[in-house]
Formats: structure tokens, C-alpha cells, sequence
């Protein structure tokens, strides 16, 4: 959790050490989705943005690891139709736990 809160008040490091504490996990759940390099690498970006935007949202009610799984999903789920506004408010309510639909499996670190 202090990772959290450093990265929440600007700490650049406090990221890294968060997202490479969680990275080997979110590689796996992505690429149990799917096996393209291209689609693994925009999905795993994806997820870093979100883990950046929807970090404020994160209340500590699971852990920092369950939480990333949560926005990992969400952004797998979300990965064939990146266009659409009402996937980010999904990806929110997902972040916060209070929609979690089962991920449907099928086969770059965070810049």
C-alpha cells in the first residue's frame, strides 16, 4: 500500500516497483487471451494507463495485486472496442470491484 500512496503523490519509482512487482502477472493474464506480440503489447499498455488513471479510485477494500488483475480484465475485455466511452466507466466500476464478469480466455513492460 505504500507503493500506492508514494505513486499517488508523483513518485515516478513508486510506479515502476508497482507495475514490475505485478508485470509477470499481467503478461500471463494477457496472454492467456491472446498469442499476437502486437495485441499482447497494446493490451499490457492499456492496462498501465488505466493502473495510472484508476489508481486514485483503489481503496485498499482488495490488494494492490488483486486490484491490477481487475484492471488487467477490464482492459482485455475492453481490447476489441477501445473506442467505445461507456468501456471506460466499465473498467472503473470493474477497478472498484463492484462489476467483475468472468474473462473469457483465449493467447512490451508498461512505458
Amino acid at each position: 500500500l505504500n507503493l500506492v500512496k508514494e505513486t499517488l503523490a508523483g513518485n515516478q519509482l513508486s510506479f515502476q516497483l508497482l507495475v514490475e512487482g505485478h508485470q509477470d502477472r499481467i503478461f500471463g493474464l494477457v496472454r492467456h487471451y491472446t498469442s499476437s506480440a502486437v495485441e499482447i503489447e497494446d493490451i499490457v499498455q492499456d492496462t498501465c494507463l488505466d493502473i495510472v488513471r484508476l489508481l486514485p479510485s483503489f481503496d485498499g477494500a482488495c490488494s494492490p495485486g488483486e486490484w491490477v488483475d481487475r484492471v488487467t480484465r477490464a482492459c482485455i475485455r475492453s481490447s476489441g472496442k477501445r473506442s467505445s466511452i461507456g468501456n471506460v466507466h466499465h473498467r472503473r466500476a470493474i477497478a472498484r470491484g463492484t462489476q467483475n464478469p468472468p474473462m473469457r480466455a483465449h493467447g512490451a513492460a508498461c512505458a
